[in-house]
């Protein structure tokens, strides 16, 4: 995958066609890593892949457990990541009383981790609950695909909560699968910050936008066409503020130095990648 990405030259007020749509420049004022770009190429590798998982949902969680999660890809024994950070989604309620926020942990791995996972012939991940450092509880093996960067990763318990050494439940499984409904805005605005706007790339650029949109944002027919535009979103994606690239080459520090509207980087990408969703 070391495909070259071709980026466009975008100058303040000027027009670009994207697909045969013009967009203005102005559209794209608050993605900044879209501005005074010089016919440059980016890697579809550089950078990194947001990658998401959610609390159980059950009487047990991971707050409950002491415990963060981890993601380890089985290739290699240091291919793994702790939680860059996380979001508590309102709508959702979990715990043994109902009385916590389900929590959404994200974790930011290089996108060459990724790659080599799925190019290694053994592109198998577990979860681990790591307390203090040790890991506490982990998950069986789970296949990684390239439709699970586009998903949310789930973990199941083995049901069994007397026994296990008086350590409660014990994972037993993983899956990947789209967002819920009723996704707090600042929740999906975290996954839009996740992308590069100016890379073509399938995993972390707008080449991945029509999977994330599908996955976390609209909610789709049985056919798998739009049922409603932000279906899956509450609140707006205009009122959150995320953090964003000033610039492509920033793109292989991770370095995020500026912030932007959410709604304004979801219309840049929903451009760059032709306008995939449109109303």
């Amino acid at each position: 995958m070391k495909a070259k990405t071709q980026l466009l030259t975008l100058v303040s007020m000027a027009t670009l066609a994207l697909g045969g749509v013009t967009v203005t420049s102005s559209l794209l004022l608050n993605a900044p890593e879209n501005h005074s770009i010089n016919a440059k190429t980016v890697d579809d590798t550089v950078g990194t892949v947001r990658l998401w998982v959610a609390d159980p949902d059950n009487d047990e969680t991971f707050r409950d457990w002491n415990c963060t999660p981890r993601i380890w890809f089985q290739y290699d024994s240091e291919a793994y990541k702790d939680p860059a950070g996380y979001v508590d989604n309102s709508l959702e309620t979990v715990g043994k009383d109902k009385n916590q926020q389900r929590r959404y942990y994200y974790f930011d791995f290089d996108t060459d981790t990724v790659a080599g996972a799925l190019k290694s012939g053994n592109p198998k991940f577990e979860v681990q609950c790591i307390e203090n450092g040790q890991g506490k509880r982990t998950t069986s093996a789970y296949d990684f695909t390239m439709d699970n960067m586009s998903k949310i990763i789930y973990v199941y318990h083995d049901g069994n909560n007397s026994q296990n050494n008086g350590e409660g439940r014990k994972f037993n499984s993983v899956s990947c699968a789209a967002a819920g409904m009723n996704m707090d805005a600042t929740l999906i605005s975290k996954v839009i910050e996740g992308l590069q706007t100016c890379s073509s790339s399938v995993y972390n650029g707008y080449g991945i936008f029509e999977s994330i949109g599908k996955n976390f944002i609209h909610s789709l027919n049985d056919d798998g066409t739009i049922k409603e535009y932000y279906g899956r979103v509450n609140g707006l994606l205009s009122n959150c503020t995320i953090s964003d690239y000033a610039d492509i080459k920033d793109y292989e520090t991770g370095t995020r130095s500026v912030q932007v509207n959410a709604q304004d980087k979801y219309d840049a990408l929903n451009a760059m990648a032709g306008n995939v969703f449109s109303e």
